[in-house]
């Protein structure tokens, strides 16, 4: 178990009276202590003098972990929210309030490691310090290590480095000929990735490539799953940061290689064995209510929050956990249109807890994203082809579309549904020529609708031309 030095800082605005190591929370307190050597996931650890709170948080990529501190085992209890945490009493002193303080903890990072998903059979892995953790997926620090098996092969990707760019303030990373830019590690993929791009808490990633692949992104992987020359990720984060400014590093392994290996500083070596590996496959995108949780405006400083959530009018109330000073959970299971009623109550280091707050209601679907959908589509016979354009609406939007697919059928009073595909995959460029449909005499009905990365259409415009 690696041990860390933790430099003692001294908390102001909400967490005055108490130190340690805590992430800046702009408005409420300043970041103060520090952790060397790098590696350490408990990004949270911080008590009050006479021991009567310690507060530990750590990203996890799942289970239960352990911190060592004073000779006593603090238990960090997974959330099942990509954290792990403990927040209770401290276990036995000191609690110093400068200087330094040593623990030992299996909260490792992986500082860029390793990612291995196997379907079948054993292996080994040896080296440097590693975690195995669920979903028989390793975490490994950086380093050297052999992995021994049977029949596995080893391959590189395309590494590239994204300038962050954002749209309008809502969405940032990497759109070609939208925002940010992409610059690749020597020669580019033969069709790289025309997006990768995420909100600032992570609630929303998007990613688009004319061919499937996988996309390695702060230590995890995303599957781009479609057909037709769109293929995608649109789901929640895997693991942040997700940064609005600045660079970050990419890795991009085009489809059908059949493992995952995303690598970091360091070498790898693959042997022998009875070992598979394979895609994770397409996540499902599962709908849910985010609720943010940050402090209010009282004395003392939370460390986590309790969030109440029922349909309105239901005599229960649910009940969700959030083990951090600020943050984000999610409630699935409620469908578009219903009502939703929240509320919440907060923590203190001590274990003691605030009233619950006033009853809010939401109802579902009222925040969804917006798509940049078609303002204006014309089709004309020119004698010779049809040419076809269009134009996009302006002004904010929370998502980009990824192009447009133009549909047709000859007759009129016809909807969206009832028209069939000129083209396959979708439409970037206008305007756009072609000879289809054939110029039969009559009324053609076409449509134009914006489609995002994740295939989700917009609303079509729909025109009639008589020939």
């Amino acid at each position: 178990m690696p041990t860390y030095t933790l430099t003692v800082g001294t908390g102001d605005g909400y967490m005055t009276g108490y130190y340690g190591l805590v992430p800046a929370a702009p408005g409420f307190w300043s970041a103060m202590g520090s952790v060397s050597p790098s590696g350490s996931a408990v990004d949270t650890f911080f008590w009050a003098p006479d021991g009567s709170g310690v507060s530990i948080v750590a990203t996890t990529p799942g289970g239960d972990l352990s911190v060592i501190w004073n000779g006593q085992t603090y238990t960090l209890t997974d959330n099942l929210d990509g954290t792990a945490a403990y927040n209770d009493v401290g276990l036995g002193g000191p609690y110093p309030t400068s200087g330094t303080t040593a623990f030992d903890s299996d909260a490792a990072s992986g500082g860029g490691g390793i990612t291995l998903v196997a379907s079948r059979g054993s292996f080994e892995l040896t080296g440097s310090p590693v975690t195995f953790v669920r979903n028989r997926t390793i975490f490994a620090e950086t380093g050297v290590f052999t992995l021994t098996g049977n029949d596995i092969g080893f391959g590189g990707g395309y590494r590239a480095t994204i300038s962050v760019g954002n749209f309008s303030g809502i969405t940032y990373g990497y759109q070609s000929g939208t925002f940010g830019s992409i610059a690749w590690s020597g020669s580019p993929p033969p069709n790289p990735p025309t997006a990768i791009s995420w909100t600032s808490s992570g609630f929303s990633v998007q990613m688009a490539a004319p061919v499937p692949g996988d996309v390695a992104l702060n230590g995890q992987t995303y599957t781009l799953a479609g057909s037709d020359g769109s293929y995608s990720y649109s789901a929640a984060g895997k693991g942040g940061p997700y940064p609005t400014s600045g660079t970050i590093d990419i890795l991009f392994t085009p489809g059908g290689s059949g493992y995952v290996l995303s690598a970091g500083a360091g070498s790898f070596a693959l042997t022998g064995g009875d070992v598979g590996f394979v895609f994770p496959g397409l996540e499902p995108v599962t709908p849910a209510i985010a609720v943010t949780m940050r402090p209010g405006g009282g004395p003392v400083a939370p460390v986590s929050y309790e969030v109440g959530h029922r349909l309105a009018g239901a005599a229960d109330w649910s009940v969700r956990s959030l083990a951090a000073v600020t943050g984000t959970l999610f409630l699935p299971g409620y469908t578009a249109g219903q009502s939703v009623e929240l509320r919440a109550r907060a923590a203190s280091v001590s274990g003691a807890w605030s009233d619950w707050s006033a009853v809010t209601t939401h109802v579902v679907g009222t925040f969804d994203p917006m798509i940049r959908d078609v303002a204006t589509f014309a089709a004309t016979w020119t004698g010779t082809v049809w040419h076809y354009a269009w134009a996009l609406e302006v002004g904010p939007v929370s998502v980009e579309p990824a192009g447009i697919k133009i549909r047709h059928r000859l007759g009129a009073g016809l909807g969206w549904d009832d028209l069939d595909d000129l083209h396959t995959g979708l439409l970037t460029v206008a305007p756009w020529d072609l000879s289809a449909p054939p110029a039969t005499p009559g009324t053609h009905t076409f449509g134009a609708c914006a489609v995002t990365a994740a295939g989700t259409y917009g609303t079509p415009v729909l025109v009639t031309v008589s020939v």
